[in-house]
């Protein structure tokens, strides 16, 4: 873990294939939270594909923090985007990014999960 916290702001690319991915998918949950945070001091195009796809309950708030840590107001369509791919905590957890970066354009995508009859989703939106 602490070499992940050395590494994580290298610009190097072996650097999320050889340390930080292994991290994320490590079974180890501190080692793997380390690696996720360590994905928000990547480039966008290497961590967010990473983050999407480890959507899961228990690294939600490392997950949250990276993408908040990561998304600009720009990159509120990649966001959007994943919303129908992600599970109830990737949803949440996409949602609050969205509305931190008020993501207005995207209001008709977000009302659109009330139709999902999730109870934990509606009450993000």
């Amino acid at each position: 873990m602490q070499l992940l916290g050395m590494l994580q702001s290298r610009p190097e690319k072996t650097i999320v294939s050889s340390f930080i991915l292994p991290a994320v998918n490590s079974k180890h949950e501190s080692v793997k939270i380390s690696g996720i945070k360590a994905l928000a001091f990547q480039p966008k195009e290497s961590a967010f594909p990473i983050l999407f796809d480890v959507l899961t309950p228990s690294e939600v708030s490392a997950i949250k923090g990276s993408l908040l840590r990561l998304t600009s107001k720009s990159d509120i369509h990649i966001i959007a985007n994943h919303l129908e791919k992600s599970n109830t905590s990737g949803k949440i957890v996409l949602v609050e990014v969205l509305a931190a970066r008020r993501a207005t354009s995207k209001f008709d995508v977000i009302l659109s999960l009330l139709e999902n009859n999730n109870e934990q989703v509606n009450e993000t939106v």
